[in-house]
């Protein structure tokens, strides 16, 4: 009788390590298509984030900084074609930001910080309407009003 080439608590521990790797993988595609089908639904065509127009938007955007114990800074900036609050921001200002698309965080803006362990952070309103998306997802229309300040959440 030929002997085995594996024992079997040897032949159990990869057997199980096998159904940990299927179980894993399919996890993970799953994720995978789960993630899929929401920005599918949340974010396809029919109910787009404000998307830019598809001309060029021609004009100048105010940009203005609310910093504690400094008086308001306001810079009129010339806008880009399809230009976002962020790009504005960073064309006109020295920033610090990072993040993944649709999730870009603003750390300092003029080498001011917000301060994250105090629950503090750069956040923006346009026009008087505090934002309700990331700034890379937000576009500059011709004399909008933009203002950055450090708030708490």
């Amino acid at each position: 009788m030929k002997k085995p080439l594996l024992d079997k608590p040897t032949r159990y521990r990869i057997e199980l390590l096998v159904i940990l790797l299927i179980i894993s993988v399919a996890g993970n595609i799953g994720l995978y298509y789960l993630n899929k089908w929401y920005y599918a639904e949340n974010f396809s065509s029919e109910n787009p984030p404000a998307s830019p127009s598809p001309h060029a938007q021609a004009g100048s955007a105010q940009i203005t900084l609310l910093i504690p114990g400094t008086p308001p800074a306001t810079i009129e900036a010339k806008l880009q074609p399809q230009s976002s609050v962020l790009d504005l921001l960073d064309a006109t200002h020295t920033i610090i930001a990072s993040g993944e698309a649709g999730r870009m965080y603003v750390y300092s803006i003029n080498g001011t910080s917000a301060n994250p362990a105090r629950n503090e952070y750069w956040s923006f309103s346009v026009n008087g309407t505090p934002a309700d998306r990331n700034p890379e997802e937000v576009y500059v229309k011709p004399n909008d009003r933009i203002v950055w300040e450090i708030k708490r959440f």
